[in-house]
């Protein structure tokens, strides 16, 4: 097995500390090298960040605003952690913030990706003397959605946050929320703070006389907001870059996430961590990777320093003595520091990617637990210690094949089709709040059919901790812009995330069905559509296996990197409570070509918007995935 390092990137989730050869040639990422996900620059990432999500050799994803990257998937409200809407402030919150992440020049769109004159509206689309009312009251240039209110940089919306007619129209009444997140800690306390969000992009889509209009609102700095001047009945809100379609007047956005709400990133460079790591496992050079991760720092995402870190094992080491500079880590991925004189504990992790079975696996085979780890900025600290053996333990499921096959038959039809199965370990009450901390085992098919159903791993933590598992059948799908040098992968798949009693005592069978019939403008969705216009309707069937509660439309602008490869320029992320879905103005741009997935959810969330607070489990979801749609 050669190049198999790529492959433990993969199946990685944490902080990666794997070792690329210094010669020879890279393998190419794509579905059959890497189970995470395939960046811009080709290179196999573990799929687990806000930053770079994906699995099975997607193309990685920048989860938008209201998103956290749980398990290979962008999810809303804060699905596997994170802080959910804000995207930004400290680190601690699974990492998901600064420009990048947050809707800066990075994700949220330059002129041309947020919408400058042209795309945010302009006198034209923003609702002129016309539309809106009187170019003061309704929205000329200014108010209704020119380069400065239309969308720049952070919006990536377009005219969606302006609309000319926002101010006038007919009378309504007011709509409040607040916005919280809940800071989980490992010994089961938790605390809830209300972020200030006076700098959100706040509003309220509702329909007027036939037509979309747009209400403006406002944050405020102690979480609260207001929309003024909302009809009764459905409107489509808005927090950032998320859309829930929804009629309640109070709303409630509540996410959770783990770790303390005090962690901050450094800010110095350099800012190192030094390893003297003794008894590790024989160094395999394609198959080893160390990780680091601490659950009360809120470190449950982090990866990638393989292109951080010095002194190479060798072949057959048994310890490591290197040094990183966690400063240059953190400005890519926003990753917090670890400090255990404000209760953090970290663990350091030995992990082994090789084939049993016949299907490709992940193991944890050694750990360290570190209670002393103390990072202050723009200094040295040290991880030393000797790694233990992991605790053993078994899994036996019962598998059902024909189940899936029949369930896969309605999924968009793709490449490498397969079963995978991964299990996670998290300090939290896994019945409560989807927390998918930390993979310390997973397994994934090579070829269709039945896989393995007893599996033997490490457990690395306390063994207080609980164990989910996160399972399901998928295949890659991809698409192309014309004329690029490769395509960007999409997973159209059906997963369940379960506590693992659940996974052991009940029979393994799709649990959700994709949706079925999906149409846009009436069209076949799912394959290659023109001249759809600005606004067009989307229309699907509920799924026939299951029960969905929520639906998400994910609409993603293509474009092309560098190196001519198709890649994600920028998202929209509506959740929709039916089977029908319009889009409002300003999402779709002439002369753009667009990719559009839809998933149905399911988990045990109670109320009318389950969307709007942190999921639960069990927790399923399937994705279907569009052709190439252009307006």
């Amino acid at each position: 097995m050669k190049n198999l390092k790529t492959l433990v990137l993969g199946l990685s989730f944490g902080v990666v500390f794997a070792f690329t050869p210094a010669c020879g040639p890279a393998t190419k990422c794509s579905p059959s090298t890497c189970n995470g996900c395939c960046d811009a620059s080709g290179v196999c990432q573990g799929g687990a960040t806000n930053e770079a999500c994906g699995q099975r050799g997607s193309s990685c994803q920048v989860c938008t605003i209201g998103q956290t990257c749980a398990v290979g998937f962008c999810s809303g409200s804060g699905v596997g952690g994170g802080v959910g809407m804000l995207g930004g402030g400290v680190g601690s919150t699974g990492g998901g913030g600064g420009a990048a992440t947050g809707g800066g020049t990075a994700t949220g769109g330059g002129a041309a990706t947020g919408g400058g004159a042209q795309t945010g509206g302009g006198t034209a689309s923003g609702g002129g003397a016309a539309t809106g009312g009187g170019t003061a009251a309704g929205g000329g240039t200014a108010t209704g959605g020119g380069s400065a209110t239309g969308g720049g940089t952070a919006v990536g919306g377009g005219s969606a946050t302006g609309g000319g007619a926002a101010t006038g129209g007919s009378s309504g009444s007011d709509v409040t929320g607040a916005y919280s997140i809940r800071y989980r800690l490992s010994n089961g306390t938790a605390t809830t703070q209300s972020p200030n969000i006076s700098t959100a992009l706040i509003g309220a889509w509702v329909t007027e006389n036939g037509q979309p209009v747009y209400r403006t609102g406002a944050g405020q700095t102690n979480g609260t907001f207001s929309i003024p001047n909302v009809p009764p009945g459905e409107f489509l809100l808005r927090f950032n870059n998320n859309y829930f379609q929804t009629s309640t007047r109070a709303v409630s956005l509540e996410f959770s996430a783990p770790g303390r709400a005090t962690a901050t990133r450094p800010t110095i460079d350099p800012t190192t961590l030094a390893f003297n790591v003794s008894n590790l496992a024989p160094w395999n050079t394609d198959e080893s990777a160390l990780h680091l991760l601490s659950y009360n720092a809120g470190s449950d995402d982090l990866q990638g320093f393989q292109y951080y870190g010095t002194n190479v094992p060798a072949a057959g080491a048994t310890s490591y003595a290197g040094a990183i500079n966690y400063f240059l880590y953190t400005q890519s991925f926003g990753t917090p520091m670890i400090d255990a004189t404000q209760g953090d504990v970290a663990y350091l992790l030995q992990q082994r990617y090789t084939l049993d079975g016949g299907a490709v696996a992940l193991f944890t085979e050694r750990t360290l637990e570190l209670t002393n780890l103390a990072m202050a900025d723009g200094q040295t600290a040290n991880v030393s210690g000797a790694m233990t053996n992991t605790a053993p333990a078994t899994v036996t499921y019962d598998y059902r094949n024909p189940a899936y096959v029949t369930a896969a038959g309605q999924l968009t039809p793709g490449v490498g089709a397969g079963f995978s199965l991964s299990l996670y370990e998290t300090p939290s009450p896994e019945n409560t709040t989807i927390d998918a901390f930390a993979r310390v085992a997973a397994w994934s098919a090579t070829a269709p059919g039945v896989p393995l159903t007893t599996v033997s791993y490490g457990r690395p933590f306390p063994s207080s901790w609980a164990t989910v598992a996160y399972y399901g059948y998928g295949n890659t799908v991809a698409r192309s812009l014309p004329g690029a040098a490769s395509p960007n992968n999409y997973t159209s798949s059906m997963y369940s995330l379960v506590p693992l009693q659940t996974f052991t005592s009940t029979p393994i069978q799709p649990a959700l069905g994709p949706v079925l019939n999906p149409r846009i403008n009436n069209a076949d969705l799912t394959v290659d559509q023109t001249g759809v216009g600005a606004t067009p309707t989307f229309t699907w069937t509920a799924p026939t296996v299951g029960t969905a509660r929520r639906y998400q439309v994910r609409v993603d602008r293509l474009g092309l990197n560098q190196s001519n490869a198709t890649r994600i320029a920028a998202t929209t992320v509506f959740d929709v409570g039916s089977t029908n879905f319009t889009l409002p103005p300003g999402v779709l741009v002439t002369g753009q070509i667009y990719v559009v997935t839809i998933s149905a959810s399911s988990n045990a969330n109670t109320g009318a918007d389950p969307a709007m607070r942190s999921s639960t489990m069990p927790h399923h979801t399937s994705t279907v995935i569009s052709g190439l749609i252009r307006p």
